[in-house]
């Protein structure tokens, strides 16, 4: 199911797999992929949130990209946020992908420098 409307949506149950938005509203269901100025997520589910102000009363989010993030009692798998506030599970968000990155590349570096010298 694809839905796509300009100023408001409020699916009430069930699934849509994309929608395009001023305002969303979701309280129980999923939403694949969802665009929008507002999102106001109940106890639903968003795979991928594209947001000015996104706000999490219970449901979660896999990833999400926004100005401001507000959960109440909600997860976020990965946040790219300008500000995150509230109760927030986060378990990744950007400082912590950064953080990843270099820890990985110095770790792969050394291991490589480290066998370089062996086959010396």
């Amino acid at each position: 199911m694809e839905a796509e409307v300009k100023d408001n949506i409020s699916p009430s149950e069930g699934n849509v797999q994309q929608v395009q938005a001023d305002h969303i509203t979701l309280e129980q269901g999923g939403i694949g992929r969802a665009e929008a100025r507002f999102i106001d997520l109940g106890e639903g589910g968003i795979g991928m949130a594209f947001s000015e102000n996104i706000t999490i009363k219970e449901g979660g989010v896999g990833i999400a990209f926004a100005d401001t993030v507000k959960i109440e009692t909600g997860t976020v798998a990965f946040a790219a946020a300008g500000e995150i506030s509230g109760n927030a599970h986060i378990l990744f968000d950007v400082r912590a992908a950064v953080l990843f990155g270099l820890i990985t590349g110095a770790v792969v570096g050394l291991i490589k420098a480290l066998a370089g010298k062996r086959a010396a």
